[in-house]
Order: C-alpha cells, then sequence, then structure tokens
C-alpha cells in the first residue's frame, strides 16, 4: 500500500467552514464527544490558531479541543496539535507579515498533519483556520491544504443572511480541487431572524446529495443530546478521486 493509498484509506476529516466565528470548534468539540461516547478513540488537530493575544491559556480553540479529548491543557499540550500560532486575528499570511515572523512552510504544515494521520489508529480531526479561500502564506489557501492530505471535508456554515451564496461558493471550491464534501453543518448564528430549517431548505435544493445537518445553538442545544449525532458523516462520502 502505498502512502496516499493510506490517506485514503484513512479516518481523517478536515473541518472547514464558509469564514470564521461559524462555528468549527463547536463542530469539532461535539464530533469529538460524540466518538469518545461511541468508545472510539479520535485525535484532534487544530495545527494553525491566530488571535492569541490576551487570551488566557485554557480560554482558546485549542483548549477546547484538549478539553474535549480529556487532554491536560498545558503549553506543550496545546504546541503538540497547533504548532502555528499568530497573536493577531488574522488570515495566517497577514498576521505573519504584521508580526514580523517567518510564513507557515507549507510542506511543513503538511508532513505535520501526514504524520498524525499515519500514526493515529483511530479518528483524525483536523481543524482549519477560517474559511475555505484563507490564505495560509503568500501562494497556498486552506482548499490546497485540504487537498494536499487528500481526505474529505466537512464544511460548516452559519443560518446569517447571505450564507447561500457564501455555501454554494465553498462547495464549488472544494469541488474543484476533488475534495470529497462529507456534509454541511448549519450552525444556527446568534441572534438570527431567519428560521435554520428554511436555509437547511434552500441548501437541500441545490445540494440533494449532500447531507446537510442543522445545529441549533439556544442554552438547550448545548446538550450534546439534543444534538443531531455527527459520526455517521465520517464515512458518508464515496471513496476519493484517483
Amino acid at each position: 500500500m502505498t502512502a496516499m493509498d493510506k490517506l485514503r484509506n484513512s479516518n481523517g476529516l478536515f473541518i472547514t467552514a464558509t469564514g470564521t466565528d461559524v462555528g468549527k470548534t463547536y463542530v469539532t468539540t461535539l464530533l469529538i464527544r460524540q466518538l469518545r461516547a461511541q468508545q472510539r478513540q479520535v485525535l484532534a488537530l487544530k495545527p494553525i490558531l491566530s488571535g492569541l493575544a490576551n487570551l488566557p491559556i485554557d480560554h482558546s480553540d485549542t483548549a477546547r479541543l484538549l478539553s474535549a479529548m480529556g487532554d491536560d491543557i498545558t503549553p506543550d499540550t496545546q504546541k503538540a496539535i497547533t504548532p502555528w500560532t499568530f497573536q493577531r486575528p488574522l488570515s495566517p499570511d497577514m498576521a505573519a507579515r504584521m508580526e514580523g515572523t517567518d510564513e507557515i512552510d507549507f510542506n511543513a504544515l503538511i508532513h505535520f498533519c501526514q504524520d498524525q494521520l499515519y500514526s493515529h489508529q483511530g479518528t483524525v480531526l483536523i481543524e482549519g483556520v477560517g474559511g475555505v479561500m484563507v490564505p495560509i502564506n503568500t501562494k497556498m489557501v486552506v482548499a490546497d491544504w485540504i487537498a494536499a492530505l487528500h481526505i474529505p471535508a466537512l464544511l460548516v456554515t452559519s443560518s446569517r443572511l447571505g450564507t447561500l451564496s457564501h455555501t454554494l461558493t465553498a462547495v464549488e471550491c472544494l469541488k474543484s480541487r476533488g475534495i470529497p464534501l462529507h456534509g454541511i453543518i448549519l450552525s444556527e448564528a446568534a441572534e438570527e431572524t431567519i428560521p435554520l430549517e428554511e436555509t437547511h431548505t434552500s441548501l437541500t435544493n441545490f445540494l440533494p446529495d449532500v447531507p446537510i445537518r442543522c445545529l441549533h445553538r439556544s442554552p438547550l442545544s448545548a446538550d450534546d443530546h439534543i444534538q443531531p449525532d455527527l459520526t455517521d458523516l465520517l464515512l458518508a462520502s464515496p471513496p476519493l478521486p484517483k
């Protein structure tokens, strides 16, 4: 079996989004808890994180992933799953430029993720940064990152006004790079007046073959038992294109 075949047969899943602050980490932590509740091994990575300035160690997205996995939150455990960090809440290319640091080495990023995909026996969840077209450096975007890993994606979007165009555009972007889409998670936006179910219906009309799950974000639905099971989306799509 070649290295490429190993990745194609792995339990890797990349969690990306239509933009920032739409619920990637919420979805990733929910998946972690659901997998662990099924007694399944899971490793979550957040390789790139920006916006760390003045943020307590236990309040970052990385800390939330570690907590969901049942791991201690320390500088070492955070570094293990998040090697690239920036202080400013900006795209990685812009943050590196404004902070005067080296831009992210794309090959090093891919090798880091591949090492985890090769070595971990269970499911590996890789949470991206921002949306599918966020620049990682001056040449590569998140969609290039997903394509280079040869694993499928889960797309998180919100119920905000404008999400139909954003979501359909993101799907086309993934499709153009041959990235299998296992599903779309429609995350309810705070104080949004557009009914979640109406957005779901509109998206389904254009994407009838893509599983679309709704996540309500009310205090009641914070209970994992209220939320839909997302673990079946790990195996929801056809094999990757060769």
